[in-house]
Protein backbone atom coordinates (compact mmCIF):
# COMPACT_ATOMS: atom_id res chain seq x y z
CA UNK A 1 0.00 0.00 0.00
CA UNK A 2 1.43 3.39 -0.93
CA UNK A 3 2.16 6.05 1.67
CA UNK A 4 -0.58 8.19 0.10
CA UNK A 5 -3.25 5.56 0.68
CA UNK A 6 -1.91 4.77 4.14
CA UNK A 7 -2.15 8.42 5.12
CA UNK A 8 -5.65 8.62 3.69
CA UNK A 9 -6.83 5.68 5.77
CA UNK A 10 -5.43 7.24 8.93
CA UNK A 11 -7.56 10.32 8.23
CA UNK A 12 -10.59 8.20 7.39
CA UNK A 13 -10.64 6.39 10.70
CA UNK A 14 -9.92 9.59 12.65
CA UNK A 15 -6.80 8.36 14.42
CA UNK A 16 -4.97 10.77 16.68
CA UNK A 17 -2.38 10.72 19.41
CA UNK A 18 -4.29 13.00 21.77
CA UNK A 19 -4.51 12.27 25.48
CA UNK A 20 -8.29 12.44 25.70
CA UNK A 21 -9.96 9.08 26.37
CA UNK A 22 -12.09 7.66 23.54
CA UNK A 23 -15.19 8.12 25.68
CA UNK A 24 -14.84 11.93 25.80
CA UNK A 25 -16.96 13.94 23.37
CA UNK A 26 -15.56 17.45 22.98
CA UNK A 27 -15.82 17.92 19.21
CA UNK A 28 -17.74 16.62 16.19
CA UNK A 29 -17.84 12.80 16.24
CA UNK A 30 -19.75 9.88 14.77
CA UNK A 31 -20.21 7.40 17.61
CA UNK A 32 -21.99 4.65 15.66
CA UNK A 33 -23.55 3.78 12.29
CA UNK A 34 -26.67 1.61 12.11
CA UNK A 35 -28.36 -0.41 9.38
CA UNK A 36 -32.06 -1.22 9.76
CA UNK A 37 -34.20 -3.52 7.61
CA UNK A 38 -37.90 -4.02 8.45
CA UNK A 39 -38.80 -7.29 10.18
CA UNK A 40 -42.20 -8.68 9.08
CA UNK A 41 -42.80 -10.22 12.52
CA UNK A 42 -44.97 -7.85 14.65
CA UNK A 43 -43.22 -6.09 17.55
CA UNK A 44 -39.81 -7.32 16.40
CA UNK A 45 -36.60 -5.34 16.26
CA UNK A 46 -35.29 -4.43 12.81
CA UNK A 47 -32.83 -6.73 11.04
CA UNK A 48 -29.16 -5.72 11.12
CA UNK A 49 -28.21 -7.64 7.98
CA UNK A 50 -29.85 -7.71 4.57
CA UNK A 51 -30.82 -10.17 1.87
CA UNK A 52 -30.62 -9.38 -1.87
CA UNK A 53 -33.20 -6.80 -2.87
CA UNK A 54 -33.69 -5.32 0.61
CA UNK A 55 -34.10 -1.59 1.12
CA UNK A 56 -31.77 -0.69 3.99
CA UNK A 57 -32.20 2.40 6.17
CA UNK A 58 -28.91 3.86 7.40
CA UNK A 59 -28.40 6.43 10.13
CA UNK A 60 -25.57 7.63 12.36
CA UNK A 61 -25.19 8.76 15.96
CA UNK A 62 -23.56 12.19 15.62
CA UNK A 63 -22.31 13.98 18.75
CA UNK A 64 -20.42 17.19 19.45
CA UNK A 65 -23.22 19.51 18.35
CA UNK A 66 -24.12 22.79 20.02
CA UNK A 67 -26.51 20.91 22.32
CA UNK A 68 -23.63 18.77 23.58
CA UNK A 69 -20.53 20.96 23.96
CA UNK A 70 -19.72 24.67 24.12
CA UNK A 71 -19.05 25.95 20.63
CA UNK A 72 -20.47 22.78 19.12
CA UNK A 73 -21.84 22.46 15.60
CA UNK A 74 -25.42 23.68 14.99
CA UNK A 75 -27.46 20.64 14.00
CA UNK A 76 -28.78 22.36 10.88
CA UNK A 77 -25.18 23.03 9.77
CA UNK A 78 -24.14 19.37 9.55
CA UNK A 79 -23.61 18.02 6.03
CA UNK A 80 -23.80 14.29 5.24
CA UNK A 81 -22.46 12.16 2.39
CA UNK A 82 -23.09 8.39 2.31
CA UNK A 83 -21.06 6.06 0.05
CA UNK A 84 -21.17 2.32 -0.64
CA UNK A 85 -18.91 -0.10 -2.43
CA UNK A 86 -18.18 -3.78 -2.85
CA UNK A 87 -14.97 -4.86 -1.09
CA UNK A 88 -11.94 -5.21 -3.37
CA UNK A 89 -10.81 -8.83 -4.00
CA UNK A 90 -9.05 -10.25 -0.98
CA UNK A 91 -10.11 -7.38 1.28
CA UNK A 92 -10.36 -8.08 4.99
CA UNK A 93 -11.02 -4.53 6.18
CA UNK A 94 -13.69 -1.93 5.52
CA UNK A 95 -10.88 0.64 5.22
CA UNK A 96 -9.78 -0.82 1.88
CA UNK A 97 -12.97 0.25 0.18
CA UNK A 98 -13.35 3.58 1.98
CA UNK A 99 -9.96 4.62 0.68
CA UNK A 100 -10.91 3.85 -2.92
CA UNK A 101 -13.95 6.14 -2.74
CA UNK A 102 -12.09 9.37 -1.99
CA UNK A 103 -10.31 9.75 -5.36
CA UNK A 104 -13.73 9.50 -7.07
CA UNK A 105 -15.23 12.39 -5.08
CA UNK A 106 -17.39 14.51 -7.35
CA UNK A 107 -17.87 11.67 -9.88
CA UNK A 108 -19.79 9.14 -7.82
CA UNK A 109 -22.81 7.54 -9.54
CA UNK A 110 -25.99 6.99 -7.49
CA UNK A 111 -26.46 3.55 -5.94
CA UNK A 112 -28.91 1.73 -8.19
CA UNK A 113 -27.13 -1.62 -7.88
CA UNK A 114 -23.51 -2.56 -7.41
CA UNK A 115 -21.10 -4.45 -9.62
CA UNK A 116 -17.93 -6.06 -8.34
CA UNK A 117 -15.92 -2.86 -8.56
CA UNK A 118 -18.51 -0.17 -7.91
CA UNK A 119 -18.32 2.81 -5.58
CA UNK A 120 -21.57 4.74 -5.48
CA UNK A 121 -23.40 7.56 -3.72
CA UNK A 122 -26.21 6.47 -1.38
CA UNK A 123 -27.44 9.93 -0.39
CA UNK A 124 -26.80 13.13 1.51
CA UNK A 125 -29.17 13.21 4.48
CA UNK A 126 -28.97 12.34 8.16
CA UNK A 127 -30.94 9.18 7.30
CA UNK A 128 -30.70 7.49 3.89
CA UNK A 129 -31.96 4.34 2.19
CA UNK A 130 -29.78 1.95 0.23
CA UNK A 131 -31.07 -0.68 -2.23
CA UNK A 132 -29.04 -3.88 -2.01
CA UNK A 133 -28.29 -5.75 -5.27
CA UNK A 134 -31.38 -7.79 -6.25
CA UNK A 135 -29.47 -10.68 -7.83
CA UNK A 136 -28.28 -13.24 -5.23
CA UNK A 137 -25.51 -14.35 -7.58
CA UNK A 138 -24.02 -10.88 -7.96
CA UNK A 139 -24.65 -9.81 -4.36
CA UNK A 140 -21.48 -9.71 -2.29
CA UNK A 141 -21.30 -11.26 1.18
CA UNK A 142 -20.68 -7.75 2.46
CA UNK A 143 -20.90 -4.14 1.31
CA UNK A 144 -18.82 -1.38 2.83
CA UNK A 145 -20.61 1.82 3.81
CA UNK A 146 -18.90 5.14 4.58
CA UNK A 147 -20.57 8.25 5.97
CA UNK A 148 -18.80 11.61 5.75
CA UNK A 149 -20.05 14.15 8.28
CA UNK A 150 -18.86 17.75 7.97
CA UNK A 151 -19.73 21.27 9.01
CA UNK A 152 -21.42 23.40 6.35
CA UNK A 153 -19.12 26.33 5.74
CA UNK A 154 -17.28 27.90 2.79
CA UNK A 155 -15.17 25.14 1.20
CA UNK A 156 -16.06 22.83 4.06
CA UNK A 157 -18.81 20.40 3.20
CA UNK A 158 -18.81 16.62 3.11
CA UNK A 159 -17.86 16.45 -0.58
CA UNK A 160 -15.09 19.03 -0.08
CA UNK A 161 -13.83 16.98 2.85
CA UNK A 162 -13.69 13.82 0.75
CA UNK A 163 -11.83 15.65 -2.02
CA UNK A 164 -9.25 17.00 0.45
CA UNK A 165 -8.70 13.52 1.80
CA UNK A 166 -8.03 12.34 -1.75
CA UNK A 167 -5.32 15.04 -1.98
CA UNK A 168 -3.64 13.99 1.29
CA UNK A 169 -4.92 17.08 3.11
CA UNK A 170 -5.99 16.66 6.77
CA UNK A 171 -9.74 17.11 7.26
CA UNK A 172 -9.53 18.88 10.62
CA UNK A 173 -12.00 18.62 13.49
CA UNK A 174 -14.91 19.80 11.34
CA UNK A 175 -14.98 16.60 9.26
CA UNK A 176 -15.42 12.97 10.35
CA UNK A 177 -15.60 9.76 8.33
CA UNK A 178 -17.21 6.65 9.84
CA UNK A 179 -17.22 3.15 8.37
CA UNK A 180 -19.57 0.18 8.54
CA UNK A 181 -19.80 -3.29 7.01
CA UNK A 182 -23.29 -4.27 5.82
CA UNK A 183 -23.68 -8.05 5.66
CA UNK A 184 -25.68 -9.51 2.74
CA UNK A 185 -27.13 -12.89 3.66
CA UNK A 186 -28.54 -15.57 1.35
CA UNK A 187 -32.30 -15.23 0.90
CA UNK A 188 -33.12 -18.21 3.14
CA UNK A 189 -30.51 -17.50 5.83
CA UNK A 190 -31.17 -16.87 9.50
CA UNK A 191 -30.85 -13.12 10.01
CA UNK A 192 -29.50 -11.07 12.87
CA UNK A 193 -31.74 -8.47 14.53
CA UNK A 194 -30.44 -5.22 15.96
CA UNK A 195 -30.16 -5.28 19.76
CA UNK A 196 -32.27 -2.78 21.68
CA UNK A 197 -31.43 -0.43 24.54
CA UNK A 198 -33.72 2.44 25.50
CA UNK A 199 -32.09 3.72 28.69
CA UNK A 200 -29.54 3.09 31.44
CA UNK A 201 -29.35 3.84 35.15
CA UNK A 202 -26.93 6.21 36.91
CA UNK A 203 -26.70 5.36 40.62
CA UNK A 204 -30.01 3.56 40.26
CA UNK A 205 -31.81 6.46 38.56
CA UNK A 206 -33.02 6.42 34.96
CA UNK A 207 -30.73 8.69 32.93
CA UNK A 208 -33.80 10.12 31.18
CA UNK A 209 -34.98 11.56 34.49
CA UNK A 210 -31.89 13.85 34.49
CA UNK A 211 -30.60 12.74 37.91
CA UNK A 212 -28.64 15.09 40.15
CA UNK A 213 -25.19 13.70 40.95
CA UNK A 214 -22.09 14.87 42.83
CA UNK A 215 -18.83 16.05 41.30
CA UNK A 216 -15.89 13.78 42.07
CA UNK A 217 -18.01 10.90 43.36
CA UNK A 218 -18.25 7.47 41.76
CA UNK A 219 -21.40 6.92 39.73
CA UNK A 220 -22.42 3.38 38.85
CA UNK A 221 -23.93 3.15 35.37
CA UNK A 222 -25.97 0.11 34.39
CA UNK A 223 -27.32 -0.55 30.87
CA UNK A 224 -30.90 -1.80 30.54
CA UNK A 225 -31.13 -3.62 27.20
CA UNK A 226 -34.31 -5.34 26.07
CA UNK A 227 -33.31 -8.99 26.60
CA UNK A 228 -35.76 -10.55 24.15
CA UNK A 229 -33.97 -9.02 21.15
CA UNK A 230 -30.53 -8.35 22.66
CA UNK A 231 -29.48 -11.90 23.49
CA UNK A 232 -30.25 -13.87 20.35
CA UNK A 233 -28.95 -17.36 19.78
CA UNK A 234 -26.56 -17.60 16.83
CA UNK A 235 -26.76 -20.35 14.18
CA UNK A 236 -23.96 -22.25 15.93
CA UNK A 237 -26.01 -22.39 19.15
CA UNK A 238 -23.92 -19.87 21.10
CA UNK A 239 -25.29 -16.62 22.44
CA UNK A 240 -24.42 -13.19 21.12
CA UNK A 241 -21.80 -11.28 23.07
CA UNK A 242 -22.98 -7.74 23.77
CA UNK A 243 -20.60 -4.78 23.97
CA UNK A 244 -21.49 -1.43 25.54
CA UNK A 245 -19.52 1.69 24.55
CA UNK A 246 -19.84 4.65 26.89
CA UNK A 247 -19.44 8.33 25.99
CA UNK A 248 -19.85 11.64 27.81
CA UNK A 249 -19.02 15.33 27.49
CA UNK A 250 -16.93 15.26 30.67
CA UNK A 251 -14.28 12.80 31.89
CA UNK A 252 -14.28 9.89 32.75
CA UNK A 253 -15.42 6.27 32.76
CA UNK A 254 -13.52 3.48 34.48
CA UNK A 255 -13.33 1.74 31.09
CA UNK A 256 -14.51 2.62 27.59
CA UNK A 257 -16.18 -0.73 26.85
CA UNK A 258 -18.15 -3.11 28.99
CA UNK A 259 -19.76 -6.30 27.80
CA UNK A 260 -21.74 -9.36 28.69
CA UNK A 261 -22.61 -12.77 27.31
CA UNK A 262 -26.16 -13.41 28.56
CA UNK A 263 -25.94 -17.16 27.96
CA UNK A 264 -23.77 -19.57 30.02
CA UNK A 265 -20.97 -19.33 30.68
CA UNK A 266 -21.49 -15.71 31.78
CA UNK A 267 -19.04 -13.15 30.49
CA UNK A 268 -17.86 -9.70 31.48
CA UNK A 269 -20.00 -7.46 33.68
CA UNK A 270 -21.94 -4.91 31.64
CA UNK A 271 -21.82 -2.23 34.35
CA UNK A 272 -19.34 0.64 34.45
CA UNK A 273 -18.22 3.42 36.80
CA UNK A 274 -18.09 7.14 36.01
CA UNK A 275 -16.50 10.07 37.86
CA UNK A 276 -17.03 13.68 36.82
CA UNK A 277 -13.55 15.15 37.27
CA UNK A 278 -14.58 18.75 36.65
CA UNK A 279 -14.60 21.36 39.42
CA UNK A 280 -17.50 23.19 37.76
CA UNK A 281 -21.15 22.32 38.30
CA UNK A 282 -23.18 21.70 35.17
CA UNK A 283 -24.96 19.28 32.88
CA UNK A 284 -23.23 16.31 31.23
CA UNK A 285 -24.52 14.55 28.11
CA UNK A 286 -24.12 10.76 28.09
CA UNK A 287 -24.40 8.24 25.25
CA UNK A 288 -24.53 4.47 25.37
CA UNK A 289 -23.97 2.40 22.20
CA UNK A 290 -24.93 -1.28 22.30
CA UNK A 291 -23.45 -3.71 19.77
CA UNK A 292 -23.83 -7.44 19.31
CA UNK A 293 -21.03 -9.50 17.78
CA UNK A 294 -22.80 -9.85 14.39
CA UNK A 295 -23.05 -6.19 13.35
CA UNK A 296 -26.22 -5.18 15.20
CA UNK A 297 -26.30 -1.69 16.76
CA UNK A 298 -28.58 0.42 18.94
CA UNK A 299 -28.05 3.44 21.17
CA UNK A 300 -29.55 5.74 23.76
CA UNK A 301 -28.54 8.97 25.47
CA UNK A 302 -29.44 11.20 28.40
CA UNK A 303 -28.27 13.95 30.73
CA UNK A 304 -27.25 14.33 34.37
CA UNK A 305 -26.80 17.52 36.42
CA UNK A 306 -23.68 17.62 38.60
CA UNK A 307 -23.42 19.68 41.81
CA UNK A 308 -20.87 20.11 44.59
CA UNK A 309 -20.90 17.34 47.23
Amino acid sequence: MTSRVSALLIFLVGCSEGLDPPSLVNKLRVLAVRAQIPNPVPNSQTFADAIPGDMVTLDALVAGTEGDVDGGVPVDQIDYLWLACVPPPGSTSVRDCAGSAAPMAGFLPPCRGLSTDSVCLIGAGATVTFPTPPDPISASSSIYVSVVVAVKAPSQRALDCLQRLAQDQPPGDSCVVALKTLTIQPTNASRNSNPAVSTFNANGNDIHSTPMLFLGNKVGVTPLPLPAVSSEEKPDGTGEVLTYSWFSTQKDFDHFHSGYNPKPPPGENSENTYINQSTMCGRVHFWLVLRDDRGGVDWTDGFADFVMP
